[in-house]
């Protein structure tokens, strides 16, 4: 059953491979230059055959994601060779009488990324052990002051680990791993990675904006507060002098979006009442 799950949301997130747009591309022009003996509308074959490249994508993927000795043959296919750079998923579930946890572990499909790998899955083990040990503090503290085990129960409590990949190419991925406690939101795991896979290296607000970037981020960032602010009167962000926004640094968060720009990331309460929760301001080169 996990397996149709992790199939689903794998169909559901595909983007068709440039490679196999063109092939479409190709193909609707050489049936154009025949004579066929049954038309078909343009629109319908170009759905027809994106329907094709979709389901041969999914059937890829769900090799890659079941079988290692699949994702490694299909790697070496120069054509394909693109798809794998995607993230594969291994999940699991921990589940007993005071709460569930659900975990999905990305990991980069490359022999370059075998730190960022462990590191990764390092993180998703520590963000699990230590939301298991505050459940467990937190039904101590709630059975102490009167309440039963079946009470607790009731509670429902849930842990959900995740990713979201926010932009990949064959050379490139940008994606954050986010955890959530389904009891408390003060506790939340949401770290940003962004690789270059073809130099083996982190990618730096500095190697996308240069080396002004400091002052590039900061002054698109005010920017984008006032105008924010100026259009909205329930938009409202901390003042310098109440420890609102003053500068970015190296290791200020930031994902790469569909355009390839940097997105800086700031927690809920860092530059904002906690109502507006976290804040994002696109940086454009």
């Amino acid at each position: 059953m996990n397996e149709l799950k992790d199939a689903k949301k794998i169909y559901e997130s595909i983007e068709i491979p440039n490679e196999l747009s063109l092939i479409i591309d190709k193909c609707i022009k050489n049936e154009e230059g025949k004579n066929k003996v049954v038309p078909m509308k343009k629109k319908n074959y170009i759905k027809y055959l994106t329907t094709i490249a979709a389901a041969f994508v999914l059937a890829i993927l769900i090799g890659v994601n079941t079988s290692e000795v699949f994702a490694d043959t299909m790697q070496n296919i120069p054509i394909i060779g693109n798809v794998m750079k995607v993230l594969t998923v291994r999940s699991y579930e921990d589940k007993n009488k005071d709460r569930n946890i659900k975990v999905e572990v990305p990991a980069i499909d490359s022999e370059k990324a075998k730190d960022v790998n462990s590191l990764i899955q390092e993180k998703i083990d520590s963000y699990v052990k230590e939301a298991d040990e505050r459940i467990q503090e937190y039904k101590k503290a709630f059975i102490a002051t009167g309440g039963t085990e079946e009470e607790f129960a009731k509670h429902n409590i849930k842990v959900n680990v995740g990713y979201d990949v926010k932009y990949q190419d064959e050379d490139i991925v940008s994606f954050v791993i986010t955890g959530t406690e389904s009891w408390v939101s003060a506790y939340g795991l949401n770290n940003y990675y962004n690789l270059d896979i073809k130099n083996n290296k982190e990618l730096t607000l500095k190697d996308i904006l240069g080396d002004n970037y400091i002052e590039i981020a900061n002054e698109s960032i005010k920017k984008q507060m006032k105008e924010k602010s100026e259009a909205d009167p329930n938009i409202v962000y901390f003042s310098e002098e109440k420890g609102g926004f003053t500068s970015i640094d190296e290791n200020t968060k930031f994902y790469l979006n569909s355009s390839k720009n940097p997105v800086i990331v700031f927690d809920k309460y860092e530059v904002a009442p906690g109502f507006m929760g976290m804040q994002e301001f696109e940086i454009t080169k």
